[in-house]
């Protein structure tokens, strides 16, 4: 009997989260959930063309099968990561998030009436609720503080590598076999289900910790910040296409001329979480911010391509920085924390488009990309009053 509690002694959690899959095979497989999650949240740009004759709506019904998503997404990210905190269920919640966002996708896509898209559309914000918050915190418990920064940095690989296939992948279907190809959408999300089912091998302990206890007036003051950077990104790329055929380019140049400015993400956010590691996190968003923000201001007088290119890598550099940054401040509580992040930065990614329109309708391109970098500016000079979460 001694032997056996002796036993039970040695295999009880001391930290939250056991991961019994190799770092290299929790890395890979994060990766590609990201990859997944991301390529969902940016295909329903691509249906609204057809959802809007196939029903004849408005702008202002496709505008609400966009921003439903998000909003509740965005509702449910601290809840989210909360739940699988408290309940030691964040391998349950990442598994059902993913089968939720393929049923969910596949009724949106085949709904036969505009009321069921609506419904559909909170599904998939149900969905894309619970990638970030569980993913996160069991990759970066995977891997010692110490390089924190550049895994997620490799992290934010897939993520951005989403971001481009969503409209491409949605575009392809279309294409190829119609509206009615999407009813088979939900394969993506089922076999990523299937694959953190079988290779991840955790075990988890319940945070005892209470939701509210998370947070703090430090922790809602560096999220809003680290937020800014989506409000400058999401702000100023929405309306770059606009701003290139305004200029008298080709609409196919336009938008070509904006993914330019999304492509340096693959590059940047690996090598700014691995700065991030040696020179403290505070620092690296800081420059970030304030270098990507200059770099618009002489855009704007000088507008040129590597310019833009060299901004888009800077407004990148950033992303696995704040998540380092917010999971440095709260410990074990880092589902919850990176939920708080990703609240913030999604409602400001839903304001963005909207408040840099008005700016554009009152002073022109040039005066609503002035404010965006002025704000930027501001919040990188601001980062550098906090103090830093286990700073080393």
């Amino acid at each position: 009997m001694a032997e056996a509690v002796k036993s039970e002694k040695k295999i009880e959690l001391t930290t939250p989260l056991l991961i019994k899959t190799a770092p290299g095979g929790v890395l890979a497989l994060t990766i590609t959930a990201h990859f997944v999650n991301d390529t969902y949240s940016m295909l329903t740009p691509s249906l609204l063309p057809i959802l809007k004759g196939k029903f004849n709506l408005t702008y202002l019904q496709l505008g609400l099968l966009t921003s439903i998503p998000f909003v509740i997404s965005a509702s449910l990210q601290s809840f989210s990561g909360h739940m699988g905190e408290k309940h030691g269920l964040r391998k349950l919640l990442l598994v059902t998030g993913f089968i939720i966002l393929g049923f969910g996708f596949t009724v949106f896509s085949q709904a036969p009436t505009y009321n069921l898209m609506l419904l559909a559309a909170t599904l998939i914000g149900l969905g894309l609720s619970t990638y970030h918050p569980q993913g996160i915190s069991i990759l970066t418990a995977s891997y010692p503080s110490s390089m924190r920064g550049g895994v997620l940095g490799l992290h934010g690989i897939g993520g951005s590598l989403g971001f481009l296939m969503g409209p491409f992948l949605g575009g392809v279907i279309l294409a190829t076999a119609g509206i009615k190809g999407f009813k088979f959408i939900w394969i993506p999300a089922v076999v990523t289900a299937l694959l953190v089912l079988s290779f991840l091998r955790v075990e988890e302990k319940p945070v005892e910790k209470s939701y509210f206890s998370t947070f703090s007036i430090t922790l809602l003051f560096v999220a809003f910040l680290a937020s800014i950077n989506t409000f400058f990104s999401r702000g100023v790329s929405s309306f770059m296409p606009s701003y290139f055929y305004a200029k008298g380019d080709s609409i196919f140049k336009s938008n070509l001329f904006t993914t330019y400015m999304l492509l340096p993400g693959l590059i940047a956010q690996p090598l700014g979480g691995a700065i991030s590691d040696k020179l403290g996190r505070k620092r690296v968003i800081s420059f970030g911010y304030i270098v990507a923000s200059l770099l618009l201001l002489l855009f704007i007088r000088h507008p040129s391509i590597i310019i833009l290119m060299l901004m888009g890598f800077f407004v990148f550099f950033t992303i696995p920085v704040r998540y380092a940054f917010i999971i440095d401040l709260v410990g074990e509580k880092a589902g919850t924390g990176v939920g708080v992040m990703l609240t913030f930065s999604l409602a400001l990614a839903s304001l963005a488009p909207t408040l840099i329109g008005f700016l554009i309708d009152k002073f022109g391109f040039n005066g609503a990309f002035q404010v965006a970098a002025y704000t930027g500016i501001g919040a990188g000079l601001i980062f550098l009053m906090i103090r830093e979460g286990g700073e080393r």
